[in-house]
């Protein structure tokens, strides 16, 4: 069966306060043409996105997923005493003496289902680059190439959801923007927030490289152009609508460059999610365009599809972004 896939996995994106950037033509920037092997490559797209980090003065390892569409870190508790999460490390503030207890409380929605439990301040730090291996659909990034360390709070998460404690990540490190609820926006939640304040990195901008062959990676304080199209990134403004999401607006949808008229969307960008989401209209009209057989033999034949911005420029989509191959169908 053909199976909607997500953009990110192609999609370099750099992200501060304001802006989305991302690739796009450009006068005097030479168009990008994907080999043979890229329109091909309908397998194996890749469903989450890992990093090491260590917490406390114990400097316990936990594996998280980079997460783009919630704001905080989520690690297991102690006293989450599932079998599932028994299975993972968990935080104990009794072994760290740098753990502080805010007496705090809060609960997270995600998709998933929801967490909840007990607010702790403590050490955060991203290590230097480990482990490239992948497992199943995995990545571990690429991180920088130093140890990079702040107080932060998180959520000590005494109960979780079936699907979270059984995942093959231990915790949750949200990247999202900021928001005017100060349960999700407020700097102390944020890793990116706590290190520009301490002087680790020189602003908040990260940018993430996911891909499905070779070295994602995520980078912290900026992003390297090098490996763009060109050698430049483009700004794209962020959605006046977007709170706590990186989000921006589309005007309209191509197919092969022609204008579908479908209107006004908004587009959020969430590392976290492994397919392309939709609401109903949409993916009937995805349904009715992206009809390519059952055996992956017209692949090649389907369209680009574009996202539209309001000045004209379009990010495409190849049919190897949005076609997932499995077991030969």
């Amino acid at each position: 069966s053909l199976n909607l896939v997500s953009v990110l996995v192609t999609l370099l994106t750099c992200i501060d306060g304001k802006f989305l950037r991302a690739r796009k033509d450009q006068p005097g920037v030479e168009a990008w043409t994907a080999p043979p092997e890229y329109f091909a490559g309908t397998y194996g797209h890749k469903y989450m996105y890992l990093a090491n980090i260590v917490v406390g003065s114990d400097s316990k390892t936990f594996r998280v997923l980079v997460d783009t569409g919630s704001s905080q870190l989520v690690l297991p508790s102690e006293f989450c005493n599932s079998e599932a999460c028994r299975k993972h490390p968990r935080f104990s503030a009794a072994q760290s003496n740098s753990a502080k207890n805010t007496s705090l409380t809060l609960m997270i929605g995600y998709g998933s289902g929801p967490v909840s439990g007990h607010i702790f301040e403590d050490r955060v730090c991203l290590p230097t680059r480990g482990d490239q291996s992948a497992v199943l659909g995995e990545v571990l990034l690429q991180t920088p190439p130093r140890e990079l360390c702040a107080r932060m709070q998180f959520l000590a998460a005494d109960v979780e959801n079936d699907e979270i404690a059984n995942s093959p990540f231990d915790g949750i490190l949200g990247l999202g923007a900021a928001s005017d609820d100060p349960a999700v926006g407020s700097p102390q939640f944020s890793f990116l927030k706590q290190l520009a304040a301490a002087n680790k990195i020189k602003n908040a901008a990260f940018a993430l490289h996911l891909t499905n062959n070779g070295d994602s990676e995520l980078n912290l304080g900026g992003a390297s152009e090098q490996g763009l199209a060109g050698g430049q990134m483009s700004w794209w403004s962020m959605s006046p609508l977007a709170n706590g999401y990186w989000q921006f607006s589309v005007c309209d949808l191509t197919v092969d460059g022609v204008p579908q008229h479908f209107g006004k969307l908004e587009v959020g960008i969430d590392s976290g999610t492994s397919l392309l989401a939709a609401d109903n209209d949409l993916k009937n009209w995805m349904e009715q365009k992206l009809q390519g057989g059952s055996d992956c033999s017209s692949v090649n034949g389907m369209p680009k599809i574009g996202l539209k911005r309001h000045d004209g420029s379009t990010l495409l989509l190849l049919p190897s972004d949005y076609i997932d191959e499995r077991d030969g169908r």
